[in-house]
């Protein structure tokens, strides 16, 4: 596994953790900078990270603002 892969595996799996837990409330901004500098990536593999949550249900994508934590339910 190449190490652009298994930080993008790492980074999924820890931020999918932060939201399930609340760490990351719902609402709460993802800011693509920040994550991509705490994970050590550059932001291309973090949006593809960010878009397979938004995939899953986790996070919002908006066009122009970004990322944001998706609204929560027991269902969910």
């Amino acid at each position: 596994m190449s190490q652009t892969r298994a930080r993008k595996a790492a980074c999924l799996n820890d931020l999918r953790r932060r939201i399930l837990t609340q760490a990351l409330e719902p609402g709460a901004y993802l800011d693509e900078t920040q994550l991509a500098d705490q994970y050590g990536m550059s932001r291309p593999p973090l949006r593809e990270v960010l878009r397979q949550l938004a995939g899953e249900g986790y996070v919002d994508l908006r066009e122009g603002r970004g990322a944001q934590v998706a609204a929560m339910t027991h269902k969910t």
